[in-house]
C-alpha cells in the first residue's frame, strides 16, 4: 500500500501527535518558514513536513527574526484581516504581527502518538516468522535505528545511519521483505533535494547528496562500503500475504510515529561526549582483536551515530550515558551475529581493510603534532596547517575517521583516538 505524501495526509491517524497539537491546540507555535526573509514574514508550520493549513501568517514587528526551520513560540502584539481573491472568492487571511520569540524543546508539544516505542519496534518485526526463536529485540532496534535516522551534530559529516542488510545465501525475498518493512519512510526523502534522504542500494555506490542534513544508506551484502550498523537477516519471513492486511493497517501510525521522532534533534553533552572515546577503544579492540571482519565497519562514526539515534528513538532532546551504553552494547551483539551471516569469500582482512594510505599517514601525523602542542583541533586549524591539497586532505580525512583514529564531536571539533 502507497501511502499519501506527507503534504497531502489528511486523516488524524496519519499525523504525529505533535503535529496534531500544532494545529489544533497549541497557538502561535510551530516552525519557521519565511515567505519573505528579508521583510521577516514567515509561516508557523506543525512540522518541516506539512506546511500549516491555515490562512494566517506572521510579521516581525520588532526585535530579531527567529531562526528558518527551528520549533518557537511567538509573542503576538496585534492582528489584522486582509482579503485576497482566490477561486473567484474573497478569502480571509490573518496576519499576526510579533514582539519576539523563544525556542521550544519539541517535548513540550508532544503528546502520546498512538503508537507507543514499543508497538513501534514490533511492528517493524511484523514480517519475521516464529519472532520468539531469534534475538528479534536486537533486530527490532536496529530497524528503528534504520528508520529514524540520526541528527548532523557536526559540521563534518551528514547525519544518517548506513546499514547492511547480510545474509549468507542472498535471499532476495529477504530483502524484499526489508525494504517492505522501511515502506515507513516517505517517498519524499527517497529524493536526493530532500533533508532526510533515504536509499536501497545493492552495489558499492556512496550517495551524499549537497542539500541533505541526514543521509541513510541501506546495502543488501555489499561489504566494502563504510557501514554504522549491521543487520543479518538470520531468520525466517512470513510470505507477504500472511501479514498484508495487519501491516497495512499499521503503517500510516508508524509512519506517523517516524516523523514524530524525526522533530527530534539530540545533541551530545559534555560528559557523554567524553565517555565517547572510550567506547570508541571498546569499537577498536572488537575490531583490531579479529583476522577478518564481515564488513568495512566505519569505526569513527558509529558510536555519535547509533548513540544520537538511540536517543531520537526514544524522544530525547540529549544523549544520555545509557543511551551510549545501550548502542554499544547493540552494535557489539550485532557485529556478532553479522560474521554468520556473510560467506567466507567476502569477509575482508582486517589488517588490509584499516591499512592507511600515505596521505592518511601523513595527516595523521600533523594532526597529533597540533595536538602534542596544545592547539585545538579544528577543521580549519588542521587544513590551514597541513601539506595536503584540498582533494586529498578531504579524502584523507575521511579514511581517518573512518578507521578510527579521530572522529567528529559537534561543530568542526576533531576528536584526536589515542589508541
Amino acid at each position: 500500500m502507497a501511502l499519501p505524501p506527507l503534504k497531502d495526509r489528511s486523516r488524524g491517524y496519519e499525523f504525529a501527535a505533535s503535529e496534531y497539537n500544532l494545529i489544533f491546540r497549541i497557538e502561535n507555535t510551530g516552525y519557521v518558514r519565511y515567505k519573505d526573509k528579508e521583510k521577516g514574514i514567515f509561516y508557523l508550520d506543525p512540522s518541516p513536513y506539512y506546511n500549516d493549513p491555515r490562512n494566517q501568517i506572521y510579521v516581525v514587528k520588532s526585535g530579531e527574526f527567529p531562526p528558518k526551520d527551528k520549533l518557537v513560540e511567538v509573542a503576538v502584539t496585534e492582528t489584522e484581516t486582509f482579503y485576497g481573491l482566490k477561486e473567484q472568492k474573497l478569502d480571509p487571511i490573518l496576519v499576526k504581527y510579533i514582539i519576539g520569540w523563544k525556542n521550544i524543546n519539541p517535548n513540550k508539544i508532544r503528546a502520546k502518538d498512538l503508537a507507543s516505542t514499543e508497538e513501534f519496534l514490533e511492528f517493524l518485526s511484523t514480517p519475521v516468522k516464529n519472532p520468539n526463536f531469534y534475538n528479534i529485540e536486537d533486530f527490532r532496534y536496529c530497524l528503528g535505528m534504520c528508520a529514524i535516522s540520526a541528527p548532523q551534530i557536526t559540521d563534518l559529516e551528514k547525519g544518517g545511519v548506513n546499514t547492511v542488510a547480510l545474509d549468507t545465501h542472498r535471499d532476495r525475498q529477504k530483502w524484499a521483505a526489508f525494504k517492505r518493512i522501511l515502506g515507513i519512510v516517505p517517498q519524499e526523502f527517497r529524493r536526493p533535494s530532500s533533508k532526510n534522504f533515504y536509499k536501497f542500494l545493492e552495489n558499492n555506490e556512496e550517495i551524499y547528496p549537497l542539500n541533505s542534513r541526514e543521509v541513510n544508506l541501506s546495502y543488501f551484502d555489499v561489504t566494502d562500503v563504510p557501514i554504522h550498523l549491521p543487520i543479518p537477516l538470520n531468520m525466517a519471513f512470513k510470505t507477504y500475504g500472511e501479514y498484508k492486511k495487519s501491516f497495512e493497517e499499521y503503517l500510516p501510525i508508524a509512519r506517523a510515529y517516524m516523523v514524530n521522532s524525526l522533530l527530534f534533534q539530540p545533541y551530545v553533552p559534555e560528559k557523554v561526549e567524553k565517555r565517547m572515546e572510550n567506547a570508541m577503544y571498546f569499537i577498536l579492540d572488537e575490531i583490531s582483536s579479529r583476522e577478518d571482519i564481515p564488513y568495512y565497519q566505519d569505526i569513527g562514526s558509529v558510536i555519535p551515530k547509533l548513540a544520537t539515534s538511540f536517543a531520537r528513538l526514544n524522544f530525547k532532546s540529549w544523549v544520555t550515558l545509557n543511551d551510549l551504553k545501550t548502542s554499544t552494547g547493540l552494535w557489539s551483539d550485532v557485529m556478532d551475529g553479522s560474521r554468520h551471516n556473510v560467506s567466507e569469500l567476502k569477509k575482508m582482512s582486517t589488517n588490509s581493510l584499516y591499512r592507511l594510505p600515505s596521505e592518511a599517514e601523513v595527516l595523521l601525523k600533523e594532526i597529533t603534532e597540533l595536538d602534542d602542542a596544545g592547539i585545538p583541533l579544528l577543521l580549519s586549524t588542521v587544513r590551514s596547517n597541513t601539506k595536503l591539497f584540498d582533494f586529498t586532505f578531504d579524502n584523507a580525512l575521511r579514511k581517518l575517521k573512518v578507521n578510527g583514529f579521530i572522529y567528529f564531536p559537534s561543530g568542526e571539533k576533531i576528536g584526536l583516538v589515542h589508541y
